[in-house]
């Protein structure tokens, strides 16, 4: 979040020809996240597993193992040989804890794109999930520019074939992928969340407990940024520097006045208040849409 609000701060273009992605959870970051995931998976698969030399059977071990038996992976030792060019392993730390963690950045990412998109566009969740592409297609940055791959593919072979032959028709083709990257990023976010629920299609119940758990990731959110920001001013080491309070206030300024924490205050707001605004069902009145409706 913070390295997100620099990055906007520092933006100075005045005509901007590209329509930059700043955001730290964004699709090309989501889909690392989910190979991450997979990475750990197949690790804690081959550490504790059965021994299978296929992957795919190791990494469902290791999947089953980090859902259901948590706390025995944690108190494993959990190594891989694949990270460094070594026979010696490698040990991995903190395996449960990064792939709870990721798993939290994928549903809010996922949670937040869809539910702007409804709130922006008066739709219902419900709608979106059953009309909708949902994909988890590769992405590309392209010079700050999150494109999907297949686009970028396409304009590689137009570049060949000379149908398109000047730098004002690729930087139409730019303009026109910023035009279709809503959309795009909405289709990769069902994606997200299909991953997330295994293939499973949410009923009214389970997005109310979606929308329950994002607004625990929202609170938790402000408060690591907070922390973060508060061990600027609780640093001993650089507390010495000033002579007292007022002065490090002067230099660093008062956390009840720092700009981030008010800025994603007020974002995390506004998402709260499109949580409860969006409705998973065209004739329901709030996010928790009909319990009793299973589409």
């Amino acid at each position: 979040e913070r390295n997100t609000h620099k990055y906007h701060s520092r933006d100075k273009r005045k005509a901007p020809r590209q329509r930059y992605e700043p955001a730290y959870l964004a699709p090309d970051t989501a889909n690392e996240i989910i190979e991450a995931r997979g990475l750990l998976e197949l690790w804690v698969g081959e550490s504790l597993g059965d021994g299978s030399i296929d992957k795919d059977s190791l990494r469902a071990q290791g999947k089953s193992l980090l859902a259901n038996q948590a706390e025995l992976v944690g108190r494993s030792t959990i190594t891989t040989y694949t990270v460094e060019n070594s026979k010696e392993p490698v040990i991995v730390l903190k395996a449960v804890e990064s792939y709870r963690a990721y798993g939290e950045m994928l549903l809010f990412y996922a949670m937040k794109t869809l539910v702007a998109y409804a709130a922006n566009h008066d739709q219902v969740i419900d709608d979106l999930l059953g009309k909708r592409e949902s994909h988890l297609s590769p992405w590309e940055n392209v010079g700050g520019q999150l494109v999907r791959r297949d686009r970028v593919e396409a304009l590689l072979q137009d570049l060949k074939e000379g149908s398109i032959k000047s730098w004002d028709e690729v930087h139409q083709r730019y303009s026109e992928w910023g035009d279709s990257y809503e959309e795009d990023t909405l289709s990769h976010a069902l994606g997200v969340l299909s991953f997330l629920l295994g293939e499973k299609r949410p009923t009214g119940d389970l997005w109310k407990s979606l929308v329950d758990e994002t607004k625990v990731l929202v609170q938790k959110i402000e408060q690591e940024i907070y922390h973060s920001k508060e061990k600027d001013h609780l640093n001993h080491f650089k507390y010495t520097t000033y002579r007292n309070e007022e002065e490090r206030d002067a230099v660093l300024g008062n956390l009840k006045d720092d700009l981030l924490i008010k800025t994603v205050h007020k974002e995390m707001e506004t998402f709260l208040d499109q949580l409860e605004r969006v409705s998973f069902l065209r004739n329901s009145s709030s996010a928790s849409g009909d319990r009793d409706l299973e589409k």
